[in-house]
């Protein structure tokens, strides 16, 4: 729960940076790794991971200006200079159309691509979360047993000191292990493409039930689902069909 890791020379070095990079890194690792073994070269996994990172920080800010916009409307400026205010969905769905025009460009195989990208995205997240944690935000609803964040964190603002629940380290720990079955998972897929489809169906499933502990501004409402869970539902729904749809193609 430490917001500056450390200075240089007057400059803060934020954790929730440190871990976001050490996340990127794991990240890339893996699917360097898990690459070869696919023969698949290290330079074109380097590319593809480099331009999910990218097209994932744009549309992750996109989604926050767009369901916050009442924070942005007075100050356009903000929406560049302001650090926080990423959603994880925005930059999931700009991401994966970005990288699959740009997999389809270089010519590269697609399936296997994306059961590459699956495990390594779900490790990279689970570390990029704990930044979320030190940083006090993606906080939870007040609870008991909860954890008591610093004075200075978000989610000690907003609830005046109260124990909450740390829906980060929740999802740490779920995408830990959504890593592990989709590591596992690897050695019995019977179709390119369905490690990456069993991975945004886990995940999405998590983050419904996950969001309703969550207490920061979850941005507008429908009939008491936000954003992020209708999103859920909707790749949940779109992950299993394809899944469904394959399996039968594949038996008959």
């Amino acid at each position: 729960m430490f917001p500056v890791a450390f200075e240089i020379y007057g400059f803060p070095i934020h954790t929730y940076g440190i871990f976001m990079a050490l996340g990127f890194a794991a990240a890339l690792f893996v699917a360097i790794s898990l690459g070869k073994q696919s023969n698949i070269k290290p330079d074109d996994i380097g590319d593809v991971c480099l331009v999910a990172l990218l097209t994932g920080l744009i549309g992750g800010r996109l989604l926050f200006v767009a369901v916050e916009w009442d924070q942005f409307k007075d100050e356009l400026s903000s929406i560049i200079f302001r650090r926080d205010g990423f959603v994880f969905f925005g930059g999931l769905v700009f991401s994966t159309l970005a990288t699959y025009l740009f997999i389809k460009y270089k010519k590269l195989e697609l399936g296997k691509l994306a059961d590459i990208l699956a495990p390594a995205l779900a490790l990279g997240h689970s570390i990029g979360r704990l930044g979320c944690f030190s940083q006090g935000c993606c906080y939870g609803k007040p609870f008991e047993y909860g954890l008591l964040f610093p004075e200075s964190a978000p989610a000690s603002i907003h609830f005046h000191g109260v124990p909450v629940h740390p829906t980060q380290l929740y999802e740490s720990l779920a995408l830990l292990i959504i890593f592990g079955i989709l590591m596992k998972a690897r050695k019995s897929s019977r179709f390119d493409g369905a490690i990456f489809l069993i991975y945004l169906s886990l995940y999405s499933i998590f983050r419904f039930f996950n969001e309703f502990l969550r207490a920061d501004d979850r941005g507008f409402y429908f009939y008491g689902i936000s954003v992020s869970q209708l999103i859920s539902i909707v790749i949940v729904g779109v992950s299993i069909f394809i899944l469904l749809k394959v399996k039968s193609s594949k038996s008959s």
